[in-house]
Formats: C-alpha cells, sequence, structure tokens
C-alpha cells in the first residue's frame, strides 16, 4: 500500500504540497482512505486535489499535521509516510550522497512575492519566498556536478560538505 520512492521518483511523479501520516497501518475501504477509523482520503469524492476531497467528505477526518511544500523540505527532515496532493501514499527513501557547496550571494532581486537570488558561480536564480536577512552565503545542493536546489543560507562560507537525498 505505501510504495517507496527516491528522489528521482517523488520529482516525477509526485505532486506537491505533501502531508505526513502517522503510521503505516493504514486500509481502504470503499473508497475512503482511513486510519485509526478516521478518514484521510475520500475517493468518492469529486476532486482533482487532496484538499477538494477532504472538504467535501461527510466522515471524520484525520488531522494532518505537517505539510511540505517543496522538495527541497523533504531532505530537512525524513518523515516516514506521506500522502501527496494527488493521494498517492508513499515513504521517501534517500538513496544517494550529494554535494552541498557555499557561494556567495551576488544579487538580490525583490519581486511582490518572493526574492530572486543571483549566486556567483551559478548562471541561474533561485526564489525563495524569505529573503535571507544579513546573509551573505547560500549552501547549494548539487546533483552531481550541476547546482541543483537551494539548501540554505549562512553569515559565512561553510565548508562543502555531503547530504544523502
Amino acid at each position: 500500500m505505501v510504495i517507496s520512492l527516491t528522489y528521482k521518483q517523488v520529482c516525477r511523479r509526485i505532486r506537491f504540497p505533501v502531508h505526513t501520516v502517522p503510521r503505516d497501518d493504514l486500509y481502504w475501504e470503499d473508497g475512503l482512505l482511513m486510519l485509526d477509523n478516521l478518514v484521510i482520503d475520500d475517493k468518492n469524492q469529486k476532486g482533482d486535489t487532496l484538499g477538494i476531497r477532504r472538504l467535501q467528505t461527510p466522515h471524520k477526518l484525520k488531522r494532518l499535521n505537517k505539510t511540505y511544500l517543496e522538495f527541497s523540505d523533504l531532505l530537512y527532515e525524513n518523515p516516514p509516510i506521506l500522502i501527496d496532493t494527488n493521494g498517492i501514499v508513499f515513504s521517501y527513501q534517500k538513496t544517494r550522497w550529494q554535494n552541498v557547496i557555499s557561494h556567495k550571494i551576488k544579487k538580490r532581486e525583490q519581486m511582490d512575492t518572493h526574492t530572486r537570488i543571483w549566486l556567483h558561480g551559478v548562471n541561474f536564480a533561485f526564489l525563495v519566498s524569505n529573503p535571507p536577512v544579513g546573509k551573505d552565503w547560500a549552501q547549494v545542493l548539487y546533483l552531481r556536478k550541476w547546482p541543483w536546489l537551494l539548501y540554505g543560507f549562512s553569515e559565512r562560507k561553510e565548508n562543502t560538505t555531503k547530504r544523502k537525498i
């Protein structure tokens, strides 16, 4: 019932946001995904997303406490069981070690809803919703030899490290 996915599969198959599920003893009953006799997802309801189906169901709902809005959020924590916005229940399996390298922040462009961050040595910008205040360095997670995800910010240059993704 719970499928195990790696970073490639999560990036291709999963639609964010995703929510944590407290335990893996889930079961399907007449189109309802249940845990502790409470509904997590009601596939009998019309709607493309988990949220729309949960709003329409007449059944008592299991609370989904933690939400991850994007893939990088999963890297900081390792939640055991998740459900995506389409209703796919999965676990995220970290399988590969990758480098995290510090880059000096070259430029910050304030937009209406986000900030565009330009880094020395990276030829594209990263978008962040909360601009780094007082931070002059950004840590970038590399996928193989290419910059991939913004991992964090710091006041000084950090040593290159490895993270399992």
